[in-house]
């Protein structure tokens, strides 16, 4: 059967009333996107071309918890927004930042993954730096590679048509 792809039941109808008081009560992921700038000179270093940061919806945040950090939206398969994460552009710890309490899915990039060889790399920067050399179906874990992780990959590669799974 088919899942009704409608309004998660707890997100408010409008929000056109809505408060602004309490900014905890629901995360807009439309307003802090458009926050984010693809062109701010600090992210010219990280050797991503604007135009990537642009396609994947991403770019550098200059307040909050990512403040100084390349800022890249994290997708489920059918390609919704789940959260965002932060990338150091300077060495800083942790190497990727996850909101507080958030539960990343095991590979970045999977939402755009059509038939064919697959591409796994070892970072979300260089997912974004193959796509820089027109090679779209790249993924990366954003955790360790357990058993149940590779079970997992294994069953999207066959669901996907996916014959081969190549490393770069």
């Amino acid at each position: 059967g088919f899942v009704d792809g409608g309004a998660a039941p707890d997100q408010p109808p409008d929000d056109s009333g809505a408060r602004r008081e309490r900014p905890t009560a629901g995360f807009d992921a439309k307003a802090y996107q458009a926050s984010l700038d693809p062109a701010q000179p600090a992210l010219k270093d990280c050797g991503i071309q604007e135009q990537t940061i642009r396609a994947f919806d991403g770019g550098y945040c200059s307040r909050g918890l990512n403040r100084g950090r390349l800022v890249l939206p994290i997708h489920d398969g059918g390609g919704n927004v789940l959260a965002f994460m932060g990338l150091a552009l300077k060495g800083e710890q942790p190497d990727i930042l996850f909101p507080k309490a958030f539960e990343p899915p095991s590979f970045f990039n999977l939402h755009r993954v059509g038939k064919g060889s697959l591409c796994l790399v070892q970072t979300p920067q260089d997912v974004l730096r193959a796509w820089n050399a027109n090679l779209t179906d790249v993924i990366c874990p954003l955790g360790p590679l357990t058993p149940n992780v590779i079970d997992s990959l294994a069953a999207f590669m066959r669901e996907r048509q996916c014959e081969a799974l190549e490393f770069y």
